[in-house]
């Protein structure tokens, strides 16, 4: 009953919120449209990033209480792994390249064409752990990589995202899992976040009957 109270009130806090911050992404979106000096646009972009940034936070927590409250429902579809992982791709080769950084998708060819799942969750945990291994990477690359077998009827899918990233201290990595915890020492400034995203992950993963485990070593990158 708590949780169901609490997952309530988080709904109608989070529609609070986004009703208003919806109202400055709108103004923002048109403003882009006018002749603005350069000064004045470099602060336009600012507000949509941090709008943005708030506006995935609003979506965390949502999702977060419903994991808890036992509300998230999961939808079996058929999913074409492959062209999930070609849209990841578009979505964030121009990230990673920005940064100087090499994206590879590699899919074993036992991996079938067409898997039941839930497509919109295991994108969710995609764009998550991608986005994080471009976000904490400064040089080298990133890399998917997809395999598995089958085993009493059933495909146990693996994907791998790896990289040449700073790597997690062992005594934290089990930590960053933890809800509203972020690596020690990280520049909050540099990289922000508030430490929902692997926690829900974990949780996602879990309700599809997966898991999510790291291995890393400092300064040599990790893969989850």
């Amino acid at each position: 009953v708590a949780n169901r109270a609490k997952s309530a009130f988080l709904a109608n806090v989070s529609h609070d919120l986004r009703t208003p911050l919806n109202a400055v992404l709108g103004f923002a979106s048109l403003l882009r449209g006018k002749t603005l000096s350069d000064k004045d646009r470099g602060y336009l972009e600012a507000i949509r990033a941090a709008g943005k940034s708030l506006s995935q936070l609003i979506d965390d927590i949502l999702d977060l209480s419903r994991i808890e409250a036992d509300k998230i429902e999961l939808r079996t579809q058929p999913v074409d792994l492959r062209a999930l992982l070609r849209d990841l791709e578009m979505m964030f080769g121009h990230a990673a390249g920005t940064k100087g950084l090499g994206l590879q998708i590699t899919v074993d060819a036992e991996v079938p064409s067409v898997l039941l799942g839930d497509e919109v969750r295991l994108r969710q945990i995609l764009v998550n752990l991608i986005g994080n291994a471009i976000k904490f990477t400064d040089a080298g690359h990133v890399e998917v990589r997809v395999t598995g077998e089958e085993e009493g009827g059933k495909f146990n899918l693996r994907i791998a995202v790896a990289d040449t990233g700073p790597g997690i201290p062992p005594d934290q990595q089990e930590d960053i899992f933890k809800l509203f915890t972020q690596r020690r020492g990280q520049d909050p400034a540099r990289y922000g976040g508030a430490g929902l995203g692997l926690g829900i992950c974990r949780r996602l993963a879990a309700l599809m009957g997966g898991e999510i485990r790291l291995a890393s070593t400092p300064g040599q990158g990790s893969t989850f």
